[in-house]
C-alpha cells in the first residue's frame, strides 16, 4: 500500500515535469515565431535548458578538435620517426589484446 502511493507521487512529479517542459517548448517556439532569431535560456526546475547552449558547444569543440589535429600533424611533422614507432608498437599492443 505504501509503495502505491510512492509510485503514485513519482507519476504526479513526472506529470508535472513533463507538463513543465512542453509549456518551454511552447513558449519557445512562440518567441522564435515572434521573429526573435534565439530563444533567451529558460530554467526548469531551478536548470537552465541545456539544449540552448548546444550550438555554441558544438562549434568549441570542433574548433578543440580541429586545434588538436593540427597540434598532431605538427609533432608529427617534426619527429615522424617517433609517430611511425609509436603507431607500431600501438598495433602491436591492439594485436596481443585482441588475440586473447
Amino acid at each position: 500500500m505504501a509503495e502505491d502511493k510512492k509510485i503514485a507521487a513519482e507519476l504526479a512529479a513526472l506529470r508535472a515535469d513533463i507538463e513543465a517542459l512542453k509549456a518551454l517548448q511552447t513558449s519557445a517556439t512562440e518567441e522564435v515565431a515572434k521573429g526573435e532569431s534565439e530563444p533567451a535560456p529558460h530554467t526548469v526546475g531551478g536548470f537552465v535548458d541545456a539544449a540552448s547552449h548546444l550550438p555554441e558547444q558544438f562549434r568549441e569543440f570542433e574548433t578543440a578538435i580541429r586545434d588538436l589535429a593540427e597540434a598532431v600533424e605538427a609533432d608529427i611533422a617534426e619527429h615522424p620517426v617517433a609517430a611511425v614507432g609509436a603507431a607500431f608498437l600501438l598495433g602491436v599492443l591492439i594485436g596481443r589484446l585482441s588475440a586473447r
